[in-house]
């Protein structure tokens, strides 16, 4: 407040001599945002001034002195030519300048966050550090009327400063992801916040109704009424996370998000959906599977835990041969197209190179409480932007040491910003729509088809596939996708000759002629799933109990 406070005494030649200028000096420290504004206004009308222009001036001049010293537009903003000439003063004090090459006229706030912006310096950099800190729009509001003078703002201009900077955030460079690498899809509900016309539908044969309280979905993620978002980590805990489809994302999708953000991976650690496989054989990387299954996998084949009463050296023989045996069966993680690997080498090598999806799961954590608890969701056209937030600010974190959550770590990401000449307008933030891939027509309906078709055959009217289920709706392909020793006991119980010699290709082929093959499909899923009804549709009938009966 002091600079500001400079700044300002020095747009008119005060009345004051050196004495009385020193001592209001040695008090403006003590002066709030507000009771600054309010000087201003008593200095204005004492003077006979215009109270709004020599606000601006006072504004503009500490603004202005900042991005001179950051080195903004020091060569012309146009062609780049550092032979320019200072070409006056606008209405509100700001220094124009004009490139001798190009003719092009600007000032320091040319392409900035700050360009037509009336608010100062320190109102920004307190914004930023309330988004920082994922505060509410209201409450942001609340703080710049009170602390800052910002009388009257309106919060549709609050959304349009945090908005700003989220999307500068979002456009920043990110760290290459190297080593080794833990990938995987977060969901998250499509959302139309803030739309003010007719809601869209994306979902054919379904009215996209409002949603009020909990609603879930009605296919699940593998359809559009999702936001998938695909995640990356690695060993030092950089990530980067993208918005990616509507729907189930596919092998292209990884495959992008691999050559734009990594490099020299050892591993890819992921669960068993079939994107990654497809990928990491395109890209030749090395690849990890840990079924999302694993541990009802491992409890349900009689896993001791240290609460089971055994001997610590008794349990830890006896998990080992489990393991070991499930390993030999294919029904718990493994690294893919190594068969040759032993459950021992697969086991130091998991352990070497600490192979696990924990830090992308974390990643998933995070993003839900950001998205669903503190931002009370988001409108979906925004997604990405928020998601390039989320990976800065956390990027940020591992690079520093801790969360930018103070008025100094906003300050230094704000000149970062401005440097970056990373802004959205108005008009530019009212035109964003919703671009990204979504299932076609004909994919939802058959995913509708096959969902009610499940939901008989399991007596579960809860079910919903997702995109571990299965590679596709081929029933040879789900076949050829299930670990071989679930074949052999499919085609043990219905009595198969000669299925111990049979290639996979062949097995599943023989399976696939059965005439219950709907229903051997359908063990195949449910076995494999670690649930029997999604996370959403729990919290809906949860949610229920405490709805009035009235």
């Amino acid at each position: 407040m002091l600079n500001l406070i400079v700044s300002f005494a020095r747009v008119e030649v005060t009345a004051v001599d050196a004495k009385q200028f020193e001592k209001l000096l040695a008090q403006a420290n003590g002066l709030s945002p507000d009771q600054f504004k309010r000087l201003v206004q008593a200095y204005a009308s004492g003077g006979g001034l215009d109270a709004g222009r020599v606000w601006d001036s006072a504004v503009y001049s500490i603004a202005e002195q900042k991005l001179a010293a950051l080195g903004i537009n020091r060569a012309c903003p146009g062609c780049g030519s550092i032979a320019v000439e200072r070409n006056g003063t606008n209405a509100a004090g700001i220094q124009r300048f004009r490139c001798q090459d190009c003719g092009k006229s600007f000032t320091h706030f040319t392409g900035t966050l700050l360009e037509k912006s009336r608010f100062p310096w320190e109102v920004w950099v307190e914004v930023l550090r309330m988004v920082l800190n994922d505060d509410a729009l209201q409450t942001i509001k609340t703080v710049l009327e009170q602390d800052f003078g910002c009388d009257g703002i309106n919060i549709k201009t609050v959304f349009a400063m945090r908005m700003k900077l989220i999307h500068a955030m979002a456009a920043m460079p990110t760290p290459k992801l190297t080593g080794v690498i833990q990938l995987d899809e977060s969901f998250i509900r499509e959302s139309q916040k803030g739309q003010n016309r007719e809601l869209v539908s994306y979902v054919k044969g379904i009215e996209r109704a409002a949603r009020y309280g909990r609603k879930p979905s009605k296919l699940g993620t593998m359809g559009a009424e999702f936001a998938t978002i695909l995640t990356a980590v690695d060993s030092r805990g950089y990530c980067i996370c993208k918005v990616v489809s509507l729907g189930r994302a596919n092998p292209d999708s990884v495959i992008d998000l691999y050559e734009t953000h990594c490099i020299d991976a050892a591993y890819l650690c992921s669960d068993a959906n079939y994107i990654y496989e497809d990928a990491c054989n395109l890209l030749d990387i090395p690849h990890y599977v840990r079924p999302s299954n694993y541990s009802t996998v491992i409890e349900k084949a009689g896993y001791l835990y240290a609460d089971s009463g055994k001997p610590p050296e008794e349990r830890k023989a006896h998990n080992r041969a489990l393991l070991e045996r499930l390993y030999r069966e294919g029904q718990i993680d493994y690294i893919a197209h190594r068969e040759d690997l032993t459950y021992a080498d697969f086991d130091r090598l998991k352990k070497n190179y600490r192979l696990s999806l924990a830090r992308v799961n974390e990643l998933h954590s995070d993003i839900k409480l950001m998205i669903e608890k503190k931002m009370t969701n988001v409108a979906t056209k925004y997604l990405n932007a928020y998601m390039g937030f989320f990976t800065y600010r956390r990027n940020w974190r591992v690079e520093h040491g801790h969360s930018p959550a103070n008025r100094r770590d906003a300050e230094t990401i704000l000149e970062h910003l401005i440097a970056q000449k990373i802004t959205l307008t108005r008009p530019e933030l009212e035109q964003i729509t919703l671009d990204i891939p979504r299932p076609s027509g004909r994919a939802a309906q058959i995913l509708k088809e096959k969902t009610e078709t499940a939901r008989k055959l399991t007596a579960n009217k809860y079910f919903k596939y997702d995109e571990e289920d299965i590679p596709s709706f081929n029933t040879r392909e789900i076949l050829l996708d299930a670990p071989r020793s679930r074949l052999l006991e499919i085609a043990k119980a219905h009595k198969l000759k000669g299925y111990t010699k049979m290639t996979g290709w062949g097995l599943a082929a023989a399976i696939a002629k059965l005439p219950n093959i709907d229903e051997i499909v359908m063990d195949l899923i449910v076995r494999h799933r670690n649930y029997e009804i999604a996370e959403e549709d729990i919290k809906y009938l949860q949610s229920l109990r405490f709805q009035s009966k009235d």
